[in-house]
């Protein structure tokens, strides 16, 4: 049984990590026994994560042929960006690669199977927000992405948004609030006509068909808004 984790509040590693801990078990997939609970592996996609890159999205088995091996892997498309293949049983990261605009990180190590974090995307201490995509919302999140046997491609409604991340001052803990620790006030637009209408015109949406064997994209259909639905991938009619 395969689950995704959320991630860990407050947002900003220096309020809820400064130790710089990689928050076991947060923003992870978890494979566990389900007559049993037992655990059998984790792949953590976001160690210490700061921007809400939960790993909640919902996953695909399936079974390809990878570099001219067959391969029982699970598909994944998490908020933060990147398509990861792993090996089902046993957890290895086989690749991963951004479906679209990243930049809170370069790429993925394979050696490592850590992520490769742009120093540019952290915004501890900063005095200006850190504008970092995808945004909290995610490059793909509730919106389901579908698995076709016949063509190998996964169909992902992608949203293409950013955010303006910066660490709210003075912080603390609510029983009333969500304890977030972000200045969502400095994270907001600004009064300016055309500036405003420039960031709102580079938030949108396209539906993605992707190779998760190349990890590719095959094509696209552009939307003008981010939240689009999701997508069902079926058999078609014999009729």
């Amino acid at each position: 049984m395969y689950i995704g984790t959320g991630n860990g509040d407050p947002w900003p590693g220096e309020i809820r990590n400064p130790q710089r801990q990689t928050n076991l078990f947060a923003a992870s997939v978890i494979a566990l026994k389900p007559d049993t609970g037992e655990y059998v592996w984790h792949y953590q996609e976001n160690p210490g994560d700061e921007w809400d890159y939960d790993s909640a999205g919902q996953m695909i088995l399936a079974d390809l042929n990878i570099e001219g091996q067959p391969r029982k892997v699970l598909l994944h498309a998490p908020k933060n960006g990147f398509f990861y293949v792993l090996d089902r049983a046993t957890g290895q990261l086989l690749s991963a690669k951004p479906y679209t605009n990243v930049t809170w990180a370069t790429s993925v190590d394979l050696k490592t199977s850590l992520p490769v974090e742009a120093p540019a995307a952290h915004y501890e201490g900063a005095q200006q927000p850190a504008v970092v995509s995808p945004g909290p919302s995610g490059a793909h999140s509730w919106h389901p992405m579908s698995f076709s046997p016949q063509t190998n491609l996964v169909y992902i409604p992608v949203l293409e948004t950013n955010f303006a991340y910066k660490t709210t001052e003075h912080f603390r803990r609510s029983s009333t609030a969500f304890n977030n620790g972000i200045d969502f006030v400095a994270a907001g637009l600004p009064q300016d006509p055309q500036i405003k209408k420039a960031i709102l015109g580079s938030i949108k949406g396209h539906l993605v068909a992707w190779s998760p064997v190349k990890q590719t994209e095959a094509w696209r259909v552009d939307h003008p808004g981010p939240e689009n639905s999701g997508t069902l991938s079926t058999a078609g009619s014999k009729s």
